[in-house]
């Protein structure tokens, strides 16, 4: 487990969270919440684009979502946020146990940042984190 000082990066960046397990939703905003990061949360891709109407887009940092959910799933959300918000969309990190090879280009092509396989251990997610942190700043 990193050093807390390893970590500075994350503390006080705003994410959202797209899970529609309240398990793993859960588990998810908990960490991210440890990390001092400021979490909404949405249960579906449906409901992640009305939290986007409200939300400051600028203030944003960060979007993580899973693909299988109903209502609209994560491709559904990913290409639907793309056209209402262009550039202004903060990056995405996709969550999933999906690992298929299509659906991965899949959503390569739709410039997600990153690709998280379930379960994922700690260590895991703060590397996909600090990628996507590097890369954007």
């Amino acid at each position: 487990m990193p050093e807390e000082d390893d970590l500075r990066f994350l503390r006080k960046r705003n994410v959202l969270v797209i899970e529609d397990s309240k398990l793993i939703r859960r588990m998810l905003v908990n960490q991210l919440k440890t990390w001092n990061m400021v979490v909404e949360e949405a249960e579906n891709g449906k409901d992640a684009l009305v939290k986007l109407e409200d939300l400051e887009l600028d203030k944003l940092s960060l979007i993580i979502t899973d693909i299988l959910m109903p209502e609209l799933d994560g491709a559904g959300f990913v290409s639907m946020a793309k056209e209402r918000y262009g550039d202004k969309l903060p990056p995405v990190l996709v969550c999933t146990t999906d690992t298929d090879r299509e659906t991965v280009q899949g959503f390569a092509a739709l410039g997600v940042k990153g690709y998280l396989i379930k379960p994922f251990r700690t260590d895991q997610l703060i590397d996909k984190l600090r990628k996507v942190f590097t890369v954007q700043a």
